[in-house]
């Protein structure tokens, strides 16, 4: 089973006031802040990163969260996975941007001065929109003290304490199925060849897929939680693939 989407991709132009943030003060991004490719934002607590990172074909061409005190900075979270921005080896502050729009939506734009919304599968309805990375790892944007999207309803490879698998909004037309891809090496992070998740047929069912079609179910619902077909001694554990 596939689960990628494409990224919707807009043209524009705009120009406002440059407001720059400092990359070890602030959780938060604005309308009319910009956060640049050389700066982050970290979580409350100091738990989370949020920035740029590169692949080795895309300097600066992913925005992604990893954990703060992660060496080697991997991503649990990647927002533009399938579609890496144009930075023309650039590594500069200038090269690639993050930033809300006059619309509210909070867009990435390269130097070709091309937007990627990032929360395109649910746009702003004003232009209050703040863009918050929690300690719990999620990106959350919110209107009037409401979030109206939030990163964890859109998975990469890494499961979260607080992410959710399965199938949402069911007979809606916001159909939304939540599974784990895996990268496609270890320095791509575009949509891999596995993916795990709840059987969208059989919602008893835990299984990992092949892009071919090929599945191996892993776990059972019972009524009331998930049995692995593996036990771990541990709990709490973040699995990532």
């Amino acid at each position: 089973m596939k689960t990628w989407r494409p990224f919707h991709v807009v043209f524009c132009t705009f120009a406002c006031f440059f407001v720059c943030l400092s990359h070890a003060s602030s959780d938060t991004l604005r309308h009319g802040q910009y956060l640049y490719s050389n700066q982050t934002l970290v979580s409350a607590g100091g738990v989370f990163e949020l920035g740029f990172f590169s692949s080795p074909s895309a300097p600066n061409g992913y925005l992604g969260i990893w954990f703060k005190n992660d060496k080697n900075q991997k991503p649990v979270w990647v927002a533009n996975r399938n579609s890496p921005l144009d930075s023309d080896g650039m590594v500069g502050s200038s090269s690639v941007l993050l930033t809300i729009r006059n619309d509210g939506n909070m867009v990435i734009i390269d130097r070709r001065n091309i937007s990627y919304i990032v929360n395109y599968e649910a746009l702003a309805s004003g232009n209050n929109t703040t863009a918050t990375l929690l300690d719990s790892g999620n990106l959350v944007l919110m209107e009037g003290g409401d979030t109206f999207w939030q990163s964890f309803d859109y998975l990469t490879d890494t499961f979260l304490p607080g992410m959710k698998l399965g199938l949402f909004n069911i007979n809606t037309e916001q159909l939304r199925k939540q599974f784990l891809v895996s990268w496609s090496n270890t320095s791509v992070p575009a949509d891999g060849i596995y993916a795990l998740g709840i059987d969208p047929v059989n919602n008893t069912q835990f299984n990992v897929w092949r892009s071919d079609g090929a599945y191996q179910q892993i776990g059972l619902w019972d009524g009331h939680e998930f049995n692995f077909f593996f036990k771990s001694t541990l709990d709490n554990l973040n699995q990532q693939k």
